[in-house]
């Protein structure tokens, strides 16, 4: 409003017009994903100051991520260093492009030594050095080190403390340190640093339901629920918290019959989140045995992202082993194998289980060939709040890398193309079996036509 309300450049300095257009655009960037608005804010505030390289990097920084132009994305990146070449953020916004936007990981490194040398003791810059030993030269021992120094010099970023509690519980399970006098282990660390993030935000319910789930694996029961309240106290219908609640419920206290009511509180929060319907669907399958709210579920989260591999797997795994529909699993393996999705040639009548139908599936076209916004939609669905030390890897995150857990007859580990070929012999025992049946009866015709 307030820039609208200057269209004449008359009420705001050339300094507070360029400063807001740049707010500006980070929010048009960050809260909308408004990319062309936020570049036709940065490329105004460059015509107000052509001199100034915040702008400049700011806009390099839209036409790498989110124009996919990434020599013009360099030429600004440069131009900017070249105006301030003391300027750390620059170098290193610069290496970030480099390692990230080019993959040229060598150069990459030579900047982040760059920025360090022009400001060593900057958060940012030690950030950026931590998750480049985590990531790229995989130096945990590094990594550790930087991560402190950075929490060190940031004591007050909730965020931070989270991301370093992930690391050392995750990658740093061996960690054994002594400082000042006391034994270090990645377990106290990483739950000295959830503490912190909640300290630093302590109404923020995600870093809260982080230390509950925390809690709740290392025993610590009674806190742990006291924790997961606590946030429900901050906002009773986030879908997050009463998710990682009701998994803490189902799997630590094997209270079912409150985890059934509080899965259904985060559906009703979140209808369309795929990995809570996902997890209800897992609950009533595995620990209810109802298996027609569970064939519903396992619809609804599929339906919410129809290309999930973990979740198309799982489904097949359900209708193969519990359902003994062979047929409508071998499609649901396929779309696993693949990463196309199922569809229904159509819908199933309301209150009659979808997995009941008979009726002819089709594997979807490739999904490269759709648009892109409807790939852009199927992203942004299948993206889900994970907390830091989830009590359900398996289940809660469902991206291509995780491992869906079921009580069914496979073997633990094994991929779909395995259970394809299990599959497979299941079906054509079930054909030999059909051919002897029939052979039998012919047998049988011929013996009565005989005997008449």
């Amino acid at each position: 409003q307030a820039l609208d309300a200057d269209d004449d450049n008359s009420k705001l300095s050339k300094d507070q017009r360029y400063d807001m257009l740049l707010a500006s655009a980070h929010f048009h960037k960050e809260e909308f994903g408004d990319a062309e608005e936020a570049s036709k804010r940065c490329r105004e505030a460059i015509k107000i100051n052509s001199k100034n390289p915040r702008a400049i990097a700011q806009y390099a920084d839209l036409l790498w991520k989110h124009h996919d132009d990434v020599n013009l994305a360099d030429k600004y990146y440069r131009q900017a260093m070249k105006m301030d070449h003391n300027n750390a953020v620059h170098i290193l916004e610069y290496a970030q492009f480099q390692i990230e936007g080019r993959k040229n990981i060598g150069m990459g490194e030579h900047y982040l030594q760059m920025a360090m040398k022009k400001d060593p003791s900057n958060a940012d810059v030690l950030l950026a050095h931590a998750r480049f030993y985590k990531e790229h030269k995989k130096n945990d021992k590094k990594a550790y080190e930087y991560y402190k120094k950075a929490v060190d010099r940031h004591a007050d970023d909730a965020e931070l403390h989270m991301e370093f509690a992930e690391f050392v519980s995750q990658d740093m399970r061996q960690f054994r340190e002594v400082e000042k006098g006391r034994m270090l282990t990645n377990s106290s660390v990483a739950e000295e640093h959830l503490v912190k993030a909640v300290e630093a935000n302590p109404r923020e319910p995600s870093y809260i339901v982080a230390l509950a789930n925390y809690l709740g694996e290392t025993g610590r029961k009674k806190e742990a629920r006291a924790l997961y309240n606590q946030a429900l106290g901050y906002d009773e219908y986030n879908a997050d918290t009463l998710g990682a609640f009701a998994v803490f419920l189902e799997e630590q206290m094997k209270d079912y019959d409150e985890a059934e009511q509080m899965y259904l509180r985060a559906v009703r929060a979140a209808p369309n989140q795929n990995g809570i319907l996902y997890n209800v669907a897992l609950f009533y399958d595995e620990k209810k045995k109802d298996y027609e709210q569970a064939d519903d579920f396992y619809l609804r989260a599929l339906e919410a992202n129809p290309k999930d591999s973990t979740m198309n797997e799982a489904y097949a795994d359900f209708l193969a082993y519990k359902m003994n529909n062979t047929a409508l699993a071998q499609n649901y393996y396929s779309a696993a194998e693949s990463g196309k999705s199922v569809i229904p040639l159509s819908k199933p009548k309301k209150g009659r289980p979808a997995n009941l139908r008979q009726d002819a599936v089709d594997l979807e076209q490739d999904p490269l060939s759709s648009s892109s916004d409807d790939s852009s939609e199927d992203e942004s669905e299948s993206g889900e709040s994970s907390s830091l030390v989830s009590s359900r890897s398996s289940r809660s995150e469902t991206s291509s890398g995780s491992t869906a857990s079921t009580e069914s007859s496979s073997t633990s580990g094994s991929g779909p193309r395995d259970k394809r070929k299990r599959l497979n012999k299941m079906i054509a025992s079930a054909k030999e079996e059909e051919k002897k049946q029939k052979k039998l009866q012919r047998r049988d015709s011929e013996k009565s036509c005989t005997i008449s």
